[in-house]
């Protein structure tokens, strides 16, 4: 696939997964952004990879096109640090709330 198609499948990601098969899960998300198997053993046992009891398939609270995105206009750009930059430069008080990822 080209990376045009890689990124393309990515943003039509679908979070229901239609699968009530665990392996399944894993190699939609090992085909759709090369995660390992172990993250997604570790989203399923978080519960951030769930079987809706309704429909009887897996429902993904992990959204790949979301951490596509979030890359695109944040890492591969200065935009995120002209973001934190405005913030910490403002007169006006404003929280802030970070979120730090876990390994893996």
């Amino acid at each position: 696939l080209t990376s045009k198609r890689i990124i393309d499948n990515i943003l039509q990601f679908d979070r229901d997964l239609k699968t009530d098969s665990p392996d399944r899960v894993h190699e939609i998300f090992a085909a759709l952004a090369g995660y390992s198997a172990s993250m997604v053993t570790r989203w399923i046992r978080e519960g951030r990879i769930y079987m809706d009891e309704k429909t009887q398939t897996y429902w993904s609270d992990v959204n790949p096109a979301f951490r596509h995105l979030c890359y695109q206009h944040f890492c591969y750009t200065n935009q995120g640090e002209q973001a934190w930059k405005v913030i910490a430069s403002s007169s006006s008080v404003v929280p802030c709330h970070v979120m730090v990822a876990g390994e893996g």
